[in-house]
């Protein structure tokens, strides 16, 4: 880091103890973009359509359509995924509890990300792995 040229000057007792650091370093630090570990978020989302496939006892969603709410829905889950910088995956046969409806899916998932996690390494979610799950990675084709 910029500013790390001057070592931080150690207290004694006497002084009440502790480090004190240059000021120049501090600002000059606080110029420098954060070190951000890299993120490890998947979104599960359901495919388009699936308010009509799987529609809701209760209309809670009047006075908007099930095409409105499913409009709403695949337009907020890329949103989410960018917002977390996840990786974002559709899951072609899940309804709104992904991990009930697709638990192989979730599992792999969750896998990928303690994986990811525990070697410090970027999330990688294996492709195939999904589209056996009969899903898709977000950006990619979906297996035909």
């Amino acid at each position: 880091m910029a500013g790390r040229d001057q070592p931080p000057t150690v207290l004694k007792d006497s002084d009440n103890g502790g480090i004190r650091f240059p000021v120049a370093t501090c600002f000059a630090e606080l110029q420098e973009p954060p070190q951000m570990p890299p993120q490890r978020c998947v979104v599960l989302s359901s495919s388009v359509g699936r308010w009509r496939r799987d529609p809701p006892e209760t209309p809670f969603y009047e006075p908007l359509t099930l095409d409105d709410v499913d409009q709403l829905w695949q337009d907020y889950q890329p949103d989410w995924a960018q917002h977390l910088s996840a990786s974002q995956v559709i899951v072609e046969t899940a309804g709104h509890f992904v991990h009930r409806d697709a638990p192989g899916l979730a599992a792999h998932v969750v896998q990928a990300v303690m994986a990811a996690a525990r070697h410090g390494k970027p999330l990688q979610l294996d492709p195939v792995a999904v589209a056996e799950a009969g899903d898709y990675v977000a950006g990619e084709s979906p297996s035909t």
